[in-house]
């Protein structure tokens, strides 16, 4: 699985919320699990205009979440209603992070925006 990669636009809120003494998401990858659930939730999945691959994140760091298989699935399996996405392979593993990816960018909009 590739590296899952933040948008270039959405850097000052990514920073706002895990930068300072007293960050609110002590870890980049806890940050883009809960943005990737409120974008989501909300329907809001936003495309990646730029993204930044120097600062991309490795699968390895959210895979400390035993949720993050289960969330990459679920949204896979609710954007196509196919379970044959859910097959681990290349074309697949690319899908589904990309529909993570905008949903974290999504979700980061709206954090952004309050």
């Amino acid at each position: 699985m590739r590296r899952i990669n933040r948008a270039a636009d959405k850097e000052s809120v990514i920073e706002a919320l895990t930068g300072g003494d007293k960050p609110i998401f002590s870890m980049n990858w806890s940050l883009f699990m809960f943005a990737a659930i409120l974008g989501f939730k909300n329907g809001c999945r936003e495309k990646l205009k730029k993204s930044d691959q120097g600062k991309a994140i490795r699968p390895e760091q959210f895979k400390a979440d035993p949720c993050f298989e289960g969330v990459l699935n679920l949204m896979t399996l609710l954007e196509y209603e196919d379970e044959k996405r859910l097959v681990t392979n290349e074309e697949n593993d690319e899908q589904k992070v990309t529909i993570f990816e905008e949903y974290v960018n999504g979700g980061l909009g709206i954090l952004e925006s309050k």
